[in-house]
């Protein structure tokens, strides 16, 4: 019961921030969004490898690489990422994210921190 509580109030506390709650429909888009705000445009990364890092985690396995890389794209084209000229491999594309997101994903991540701290 308590897990049902806590995923309740989870949910309501990224339903208030609508660049993030834009990732929140599994486990594997937030691990995306994750992985790219923790490894902020690292040039040794690009995409394959956020989705390989993103499939590590148990809520992503059941996703395949090309729908996460679909995922992926969409996101790009609606503006919650930046790709950035990877000097150390042309061809890579590497990720940050958009001022936007990357606000509400800090805001979040405090209010989350502030709400299950007890």
């Amino acid at each position: 019961m308590r897990k049902e509580v806590i995923f309740n109030e989870w949910l309501q506390e990224v339903s208030k921030y609508p660049n993030v709650n834009y990732f929140r429909h599994s486990g594997a888009t937030m691990s995306l969004m994750a992985t790219i705000a923790s490894l902020n445009g690292d040039f040794n990364f690009g995409v394959t490898d956020y989705i390989k890092i993103a499939q590590q985690h148990q809520a992503s396995k059941n996703h395949s690489e090309s729908s996460l890389r679909n995922f992926l794209m969409q996101a790009i084209k609606d503006g919650h990422f930046v790709a950035l000229d990877n000097p150390l491999k042309k061809t890579r594309k590497t990720l940050v994210l958009s001022d936007t997101l990357k606000k509400e994903y800090r805001n979040w991540l405090n209010s989350l921190s502030k709400k299950f701290a007890a």
